[in-house]
């Protein structure tokens, strides 16, 4: 590594230089030799000359005076802790049992090969460290013996651990495919291939077996603290492993003298990746370290599966730093459902008592909302259906016409209505599907009163009384009143119809019996009468032509309430002539 370059981070890849070195002390302040920065809780003060550029593979450490960053370094700085390692296997290279057959990758505390194991005849991994630095030598042995004291099947199984004086060395087993963050990142053609395999459901999957290997170390007071795609290794058949428990913390107080790996009291400096940090992290507080650190860590994969971003991110790790002082302005697509998001912002709480306390509890919620995901899935589908119909509807009224589909309005409001229902059947607790039936039986309603279907939107109100809250309650008592209204016009109708038919069924009477009476020879008088009764009938009809609205319904009952005596009166008149017309035709009859 070269000195003379800029401090540049990029895919798991970190330089530094001696003009460009950073410190971050227990009192929260960054300076390097040109400018001095002030980590407070409120805020960060900057003023950086060297240019810095940060994305989101890399793990920082940064010592309580000075800093170096270098390629996926993950020591412990100054929270270091010194490990009895005189029980661990001296090694005799010259006859040694490993023979190293070629690189795999290097890191900031060790080079791994791929390996042979010749007393088993089996390929393995052999991790060696960069040089004998005693802190690098305690770090590389803790996280050897955290490595092997978790035994579990996502986590690398560790064979054997050998010291010389010059040397140490970790066999474990050799774990082909690839890293997490290629699925879910993929940068090459290979990468991309691989990745088209993985859906959500997938990704969530290979979490929940992350959960299990974490929930495991916690069983055995052990915290990860640098939980990240990049640490977790996706076998070629489909094994899920998490790798990387170099700065791991023992939060087990029984252990502090005699830890499996660093103990918690003695982390007095920052240490972990910044893009998924939690704050305690961030400020060296040990005493703060527990299983929620953890539970911080698994909400930013969790935000990253969701939206392929991580957590926090910024021009610089001071930046980022930064924001860690309030809450993550966590921003989601709209069809991410609501109840994931908030299980995700739950996690990723700044105040680690508002977090999930435990791996358990998280995956639970997780697990719940998959359960949920069935009725999530129609609940969305019923939504469409009634935006689709709320666009007719809207289309209608606006153009005062018939539009396509328009007989299936109320078919597909009713549709949508059963599915918000069945969504409902298979989690009550679905608010969005709640909210939408609600909606769709207000929008039938309305439908149906703007096409004077009254006894349809008053079948709606039992149903719709049900989502009666403080905030619609008015609404509700509104809809139910201008029904009422509505209701009452239509039986005003009604009734003028009614008296009209009356009306006019008199008339139609008495101008077939005066018909059948004289056929051809009506008085004068006969021909007034019969014309005055045709023209209050067809007044009585032209009357209901104009009594759509309520301020002439009072008009229209009067007018036919007027026609109706009048044709009771001519009735009586007309019955009344008949009679003389009939005694004056038989009278001679009977009295010749």
């Amino acid at each position: 590594m070269q000195e003379d370059k800029n401090v540049t981070f990029s895919h798991d890849k970190t330089l530094a230089n001696k003009e460009a070195n950073e410190t971050f002390t227990h009192e929260k302040t960054l300076a390097n030799k040109e400018a001095n920065e002030t980590f407070t809780h409120e805020k960060t003060l900057a003023n950086i000359e060297t240019s810095e550029t940060f994305t989101c593979e890399k793990t920082v450490d940064l010592k309580k005076i000075e800093q170096t960053f270098s390629e996926e370094k993950t020591d412990v700085g100054e929270n270091n802790q010194s490990v009895d390692i005189t029980e661990t296997i001296r090694a005799n290279h010259e006859n040694d049992d490993y023979e190293i057959l070629d690189e795999i990758a290097r890191g900031g505390m060790g080079i791994v090969f791929r390996g042979k194991q010749h007393s088993l005849q089996r390929e393995v991994a052999i991790k060696k460290m960069m040089d004998n630095d005693k802190n690098k030598r305690n770090s590389f042995v803790f996280e050897s013996l955290v490595t092997a004291f978790l035994d579990h099947p996502n986590i690398v199984p560790v064979y054997e651990l050998r010291q010389s004086s010059q040397q140490v060395m970790l066999a474990m087993k050799l774990v082909g495919g690839v890293p997490w963050s290629s699925l879910l990142h993929p940068k090459t053609a290979e990468d991309r291939k691989l990745a088209a395999n993985y859906d959500i459901q997938d990704h969530i999957n290979i979490l929940f077996s992350v959960m299990n290997a974490v929930d495991f170390a916690h069983s055995k007071k052990i915290v990860h603290c640098d939980l990240k795609p990049s640490n977790v290794m996706i076998g070629t058949f489909g094994e899920v492993l998490v790798m990387d428990w170099g700065i791991a913390v023992d939060i087990d107080d029984d252990r502090e003298n005699s830890p499996k790996a660093i103990h918690r009291l003695h982390i007095k400096h920052p240490m972990g990746t910044p893009s998924y940090m939690p704050i305690e992290l961030a400020r060296g507080q040990g005493r703060d370290i527990g299983p929620w650190t953890d539970v911080y860590l698994l909400g930013g994969i969790l935000y990253e599966i969701l939206t392929r971003k991580v957590p926090n991110s910024g021009e610089s790790i001071l930046q980022i730093l930064a924001k860690l002082t309030e809450e993550l302005q966590l921003k989601f697509a709209e069809d991410v459902p609501t109840e994931i998001q908030e299980i995700c912002v739950r996690a990723l709480q700044k105040n680690k008592d508002q977090r999930y306390q435990e791996i358990r509890e998280f995956k639970k919620d997780i697990e719940d909302f998959l359960k949920h995901k069935a009725s999530i899935d129609i609940s969305n589908s019923a939504h469409e259906s009634l935006m689709t119909s709320l666009r007719k509807i809207e289309e209608l009224q606006k153009n005062r016409k018939k539009i396509d589909g328009y007989e299936l309005i109320y078919n597909d409001l009713s549709s949508a209505i059963a599915n918000f229902q069945q969504s409902l059947k298979s989690w009550a607790g679905n608010t969005e599907a709640i909210e939408g039936e609600y909606l769709a039986r207000l929008s039938y309603l309305k439908y149906a009163l703007s096409n004077q279907d009254i006894a349809i939107a008053k079948s709606q109100l039992p149903a719709l009384r049900k989502f009666t809250t403080a905030e619609n309650a008015i609404d509700i008592h509104n809809i139910e009143r201008h029904i009422q209204e509505k209701d009452d016009e239509k039986k005003s109708i009604a009734y003028i119809w009614s008296r009209f038919v009356y009306s006019f069924s008199i008339y139609g009477i008495l101008f077939c019996l005066n018909f059948l009476v004289e056929l051809s020879s009506y008085s004068k008088n006969q021909r007034l009468i019969n014309a005055f009764l045709f023209v209050c009938a067809i007044t009585a009809l032209l009357s209901l032509r104009f009594t759509g609205k309520q301020i002439f319904l009072l008009v229209g009952k009067l007018l036919s309430f007027i026609f109706m005596v009048v044709a009771s009166v001519f009735l009586l008149l007309s019955l009344l002539g008949l009679i003389v017309i009939l005694a004056e035709r038989l009278s001679p009859i009977f009295f010749p």
